[in-house]
């Protein structure tokens, strides 16, 4: 099956992916995340359920990382979404740090497909708890299909939680194409190595970025490679969050 067919694909139905996360949800400890959102005084109603997380912080079966999305705005064609970030007492519910920010997730055009905690071992400074959260996004046009997954790395400070990477583009597909077979295509993959070099107390980042330019054509619709190129970029921590420095 060509690349484009795949994606093509993997957009036909959204509501497979909703349904799919929604029944994710009623997987998390429901009388934790219940205890966490009277605590911030937030209802079942406040709240988009089918995007709330909840994750044990590995090796530390205390405390978990939750995530809490909260309705700003929403109509028939989009939403808008507050985000929760939380680390918490697995057993009683109390929050030990927080982040909050108005405005952090939308779904419009552009569809919120999913939020994911990642517990990676991100270790950037050995004395902090340090996660990530990807959010997934695609369209459904099919003359111009994108798909987008973004990376924000968090660390515990204290009662906050501070944002030190903000959406990093981990992963870009986007095509024109003739809405049947035909078309030309480029993804883009980074993945993240952490240096041994310390900028300001935190391990640099060193940003690899795979880019693959294909097309199809009408006569055979498969995919043929026509480009590769690879950058890197190194981040470093400057003025409490990573920066680019090439």
């Amino acid at each position: 099956m060509t690349l484009f067919l795949v994606k093509m694909r993997s957009l036909v139905l959204p509501m497979l992916s909703l349904i799919s996360i929604a029944n994710l949800s009623f997987a998390q400890d429901s009388e934790l995340i219940e205890k966490v959102s009277d605590g911030l005084n937030l209802t079942k109603e406040d709240c988009l359920e089918a995007f709330i997380l909840q994750k044990n912080i590995p090796n530390l079966a205390s405390e978990s990382i939750i995530v809490i999305p909260k309705i700003s705005e929403r109509n028939e064609d989009y939403f808008i979404l507050d985000s929760y970030i939380l680390i918490v007492n697995t057993q009683t519910g109390e929050i030990k740090s927080e982040f909050h920010e108005e405005k952090t997730w939308y779904s419009d055009a552009l569809i919120l497909e999913s939020i994911e905690i990642d517990s990676s071992s991100y270790s950037l400074n050995n004395n902090k708890i340090t996660f990530g959260i990807r959010v997934k996004y695609h369209t459904m046009s099919r003359p111009n299909p994108f798909e987008l997954e973004e990376l924000s790395l968090f660390i515990q400070n204290g009662r906050k939680i501070e944002r030190i990477l903000k959406k990093l583009q981990i992963h870009v597909f986007k095509g024109q194409t003739d809405a049947i077979c035909a078309g030309e295509f480029e993804e883009q993959n980074k993945s993240i190595i952490i240096s041994k070099n310390i900028t300001n107390g935190y391990y640099d980042l060193k940003i690899i970025n795979k880019i693959t330019k294909s097309h199809t054509t009408k006569e055979d619709c498969e995919s043929k490679i026509i480009e590769r190129e690879k950058f890197v970029e190194y981040l470093k921590y400057e003025n409490g969050e990573y920066k680019s420095s090439f």
